[in-house]
């Protein structure tokens, strides 16, 4: 795969990342400042823990996220990037565009 292809990936990867740990740490905030529970009614504390358990959900999503884009990094390190892991043919560079984490061709 060309350099230039592989610099835009990595490039984007690491925008990616950044963006992710941004997102998480803005959870975190939230979390902490949404914590506070004084003078809630039985329904404003059932809301927020609804509220926390979607939050939980969705930092697993960015857990996953930033696990894709770390694999996607090492790949590139070691040369196995673009390349599917079913067929090993080269993954298609518009796939790869669109989806930097991409592991298999379509």
């Amino acid at each position: 795969m060309r350099k230039s292809v592989l610099k835009n990936a990595r490039d984007k990867l690491l925008e990616m990342r950044r963006q992710v740990l941004r997102e998480i740490d803005n959870d975190l905030k939230e979390g902490r400042e949404g914590a506070k529970d004084d003078g809630m009614d039985t329904y404003d504390l059932a809301s927020e823990e609804r509220d926390r358990e979607i939050s939980f959900i969705l930092s697993d999503r960015e857990r996953e996220k930033l696990v894709a884009i770390q694999e996607a990094l090492e790949r590139i390190e070691d040369g196995s990037y673009g390349y599917c892991l079913e067929s090993g043919e080269e993954i298609g560079l518009r796939r790869l565009e669109v989806l930097p984490t991409a592991t298999l061709s379509v």
